[in-house]
């Protein structure tokens, strides 16, 4: 085997054990509920008007809403390494969010020697506030990166937005 093939097997080799560390736990639901309360605590929100499915229902907060498609890139240190895009939909009536859901969850990897696992939860926070979260986990050879998007969805028709990355 040539050294070119020897380096490029060892570093494909020493991905693979960095990036089994660097995942162990993280899917764990405890540690992602954990990061969102201090994601609420600590990450300035940003507040959307969610869009209606159907235009003609009554009362703006009734009927199916979803958020935006919400995107986001992590740099490395030589450059792009992941990127992440979200959206959410819930359903409300009298003001309460009686039902939601997942509308997109995608990781993407820049780089090809990177490592991606994703994870995402929901709690119900109040009858007129759901949370949801939604997280990738990067590792590559120049380190490991997080990306996470932390939805708060509101019975009337709005919801908060905090990024992390």
């Amino acid at each position: 085997m040539s050294l070119a093939k020897k380096i490029v097997a060892t570093i494909a080799c020493l991905t693979l054990c960095v990036s089994s560390f660097a995942f162990a736990g993280n899917g764990n639901k405890v540690d992602l509920n954990s990061k969102a309360d201090w994601m609420m605590d600590n990450v300035k929100p940003t507040t959307f008007v969610g869009i209606k499915e159907n235009p003609y229902t009554r009362s703006a907060s009734s009927g199916w809403i979803k958020t935006q498609t919400h995107y986001t890139d992590v740099d490395g240190a030589s450059g792009p390494v992941a990127g992440m895009e979200t959206q959410a939909r819930w359903m409300c009536e009298n003001l309460d969010v009686v039902d939601w859901s997942t509308v997109k969850f995608n990781g993407y990897l820049y780089s090809g020697s990177a490592v991606l696992n994703s994870h995402d939860d929901e709690a119900i926070m109040a009858p007129n506030n759901i949370r949801m979260i939604y997280q990738i986990d990067v590792v590559d050879i120049t380190g490991s990166y997080a990306i996470t998007h932390l939805y708060n969805l509101h019975g009337n028709g709005t919801y908060d937005l905090r990024i992390e990355d």
